[in-house]
């Protein structure tokens, strides 16, 4: 009796060599958080990179010219999943639970974590690292526009009854940074600061309709 071959489509797909690239660039930049938010950044070095990935430090500059360079993808990614995940967390809140307020406790939550703290980090690691900061610059700055545009989106109303929204809500994401950071070395500062921050923020934020959050789509 003849052997009958397997269908072609019982064979696993090869992966194209984009897609093996794509895919070593992924281990690597989720490597490198992981690296980041167990080890901080004196501790990340390329070589504990390339173990926890398991690929070798060639297989890593091939990828990346620079630690800096994979750094700062690093830093790009965390910003898309933290947006994301903001996202998701309020469509997931009940019908009339996504005010400004859950809107603002959302907020802190995700400033105050350990995955943020990683860029946090790096901005202080860059002041005296020229190569981290150039490396860094295109991607904060096109994170801080971002924030501005989903800020525009989620509250609309407010959007457009205050004047300079962009700048305001950058100060108010600074305003976050600076307290988080200041903990860092003096302790919990964040009692009286914060509560004056929310103020401001839910003053804003409520302006010019009753249901002031606009909860983002998901995406087909």
């Amino acid at each position: 009796m003849p052997t009958i071959a397997p269908l072609a489509a019982d064979k696993p797909a090869r992966r194209s060599q984009q897609e093996r690239r794509d895919g070593t660039q992924r281990e690597l930049i989720e490597a490198t958080l992981t690296c980041l938010t167990e080890l901080g950044h004196a501790r990340t070095t390329t070589s504990e990179i390339v173990r926890v990935a398991g690929v070798s430090q060639g297989a890593l500059f091939k990828h990346f010219a620079s630690k800096a360079e994979l750094l700062s993808a690093a830093v790009e990614q965390l910003f898309e999943e933290l947006v994301s995940g903001y996202q998701q967390h309020l469509r997931a809140l009940p019908s009339g639970a996504a005010t400004p307020a859950a809107a603002f406790e959302l907020l802190w939550s995700i400033f105050t974590g350990p995955r943020l703290a990683i860029a946090f980090e790096l901005y202080v690691v860059a002041r005296t690292d020229p190569s981290l900061q150039k490396a860094l610059l295109p991607v904060v700055g096109h994170h801080r526009a971002m924030l501005a545009q989903h800020a525009r989106t989620l509250f609309p109303a407010a959007a457009e009854a205050t004047p300079d929204f962009d700048a305001w809500d950058d100060l108010m994401m600074c305003s976050m940074e600076g307290l988080v950071i200041e903990g860092y070395g003096a302790g919990d500062v964040t009692g009286p600061a914060l509560g004056v921050l929310k103020r401001l923020m839910l003053e804003t934020l409520s302006r010019g309709t009753k249901a002031a959050v606009r909860t983002p789509k998901a995406r087909p």
